[in-house]
């Protein structure tokens, strides 16, 4: 929420809907910044999108990692089966369980 929220404080008139979906598209990232009037606010936003480029390669490299760990780990289920006692399966006969 950072990125639009910069573009909130610029006054920049758009829907929430608008800014989620473009605000950190990489094909918009020359357009959002011009729409900055403010010097101290426009380092912010380009900021925030160097930040947002780092984050976006790391989530792929763990993602890879975590898969190829999840495919170390992965067995197969071919059933378990439980055997279990409880005292309304045993009944008294003539005084015997």
């Amino acid at each position: 929420m950072r990125g639009t929220a910069v573009y909130e404080q610029d006054q920049v008139g758009l829907s929430r809907r608008a800014r989620l979906a473009n605000v950190y598209a990489q094909r918009y990232r020359a357009e959002w910044p011009s729409k900055i009037s403010e010097a101290d606010v426009l380092g912010r936003a380009e900021h925030y999108y160097q930040q947002l480029d780092v984050l976006r390669l790391l989530r792929k490299e763990v993602r890879r990692d975590l898969l190829v760990e999840a495919k170390k780990h992965k067995w197969t289920y071919s059933g378990l089966g439980l055997e279990t006692h409880d005292s309304a399966q045993y009944h008294a006969v003539e005084g015997q369980l």
